[in-house]
């Protein structure tokens, strides 16, 4: 039976609450990707869509020594821009060598939801196993 993480960031927190529902399905850990500055606030949503569209990398804090123990990571990413939120973009380009196979999950993307699994998919180097849009 392979061993599942869910790593998820997640602005308002309604992707963490669809990540803790689907780790709650096979009784899987979470891991949450944090951002080191505040995402609170109008103008603070205008700088997600910017960083999203120019593929910025915010500084992040992730705990990367989970990650070895884990066959599958399940990958979980507001997409309010057709896009992958920035700071999943950052985990992604920090730890790509540490995924061994991959799932993904997006929230407020179903419209654009090929779009952000490619997405994932460029910067993880990865095909997923599965995909999931909400």
């Amino acid at each position: 039976m392979s061993k599942t993480l869910i790593v998820f960031y997640s602005n308002t927190g309604h992707t963490g609450r669809i990540a803790e529902a689907i780790a709650a399905l096979g009784n899987w850990p979470t891991a949450e990707i944090r951002e080191l500055t505040s995402r609170r606030g109008a103008w603070e949503n205008l700088r997600c869509v910017i960083e999203s569209s120019l593929k910025v990398r915010p500084r992040i804090e992730f705990d990367a020594t989970v990650l070895s123990s884990f066959d599958l990571i399940i990958i979980g990413t507001p997409a309010g821009v057709g896009r992958i939120a920035s700071p999943v973009r950052s985990f992604l380009s920090r730890h790509v060598h540490s995924l061994q196979r991959v799932a993904f999950f997006c929230t407020r993307g179903s419209k654009k939801a090929g779009t952000v699994f490619d997405q994932l998919s460029d910067a993880s180097g990865k095909t997923p196993v599965s995909t999931m849009a909400i």
